[in-house]
Order: structure tokens, then sequence, then C-alpha cells
């Protein structure tokens, strides 16, 4: 009976040894990239540094700003993202994205790489507009 227990809890020991140790894993391979399954836009970024993930969405954006219409009741004006001073954050935008699963404790951080896993998460490119 004591041999069953003792086996029992050396295989117990081995099996939370072997799970820390591929928790430690992903963390090294992730330490410096961001967490799988992340998308800006279209873009997908997963496993790329920030600065990578910059210059991939850097290259992602068009040549020229469009043009986008203003629609007030029944009237319609063109305006051009360039005329309101419209700047794509890509830098910050990579930052955003490597933080997910970073930094929100152990609880939040879990649950955001667990979500991250099954369902990709697609955000937002940031920008800001002229404030003049």
């Amino acid at each position: 009976m004591i041999s069953k227990i003792r086996y029992l809890l050396i295989g117990l020991a081995g099996l939370l040894t072997g799970a820390g140790g591929l928790v430690s894993l992903y963390h090294l391979a992730y330490g410096q990239k961001i967490y799988p399954h992340v998308m800006v836009g279209v873009v997908e970024i997963s496993n790329l540094s920030i600065e990578e993930a910059e210059k991939e969405l850097t290259a992602s954006l068009p040549t020229e700003l469009p043009e986008i219409s203003l629609e007030f009741g029944n009237q319609s004006r063109p305006v051009s993202l360039a005329e309101l001073g419209v700047k794509y954050l890509t830098k910050e935008t990579a930052e955003t994205a490597f933080l997910g699963g970073r930094g929100k404790g152990i609880i939040k951080d879990f649950q955001v790489k667990w979500r991250r896993w099954w369902q990709p998460e697609s955000l937002a490119l940031k920008f800001n507009l002229n404030q003049e």
C-alpha cells in the first residue's frame, strides 16, 4: 500500500515538474515576441518582436491616405485623411499587441493567453489626428 502511494506521489511530482517546464519553455520562447494568434486587421503579427511587427504593419499600409465620406443627415462630403492629419501609430500598436498577456497579474495574463490560443485576437491599428 505504501509503495503505491509513493509511486503516485512520484508520478504527481513528475507531472507538476513537466508542466512547470512547459510553461517555462513557452515564456522563454515568447520572451521578446508577440504571443500567438494576434492580428492587426488582416496582418498577422504573431511570433514577431515589436520592431518586426512595426515593420510588417508599416509595409501593409497604403502609400497614400484614402478619402472617406462624412455624412450629416442627407449631406455627404468627401474628406481626405491626409487633410485631417491622420498618422498611423504602428509602433504603439505593436507594443499593445506585445503587452497582451503580460503585466496584468498571473490570472489575467493566463486568461488572455488561453483565450488567444483558442480564439485569435484582431486588434485595431492605432492612429491619431492632427489636433491643431
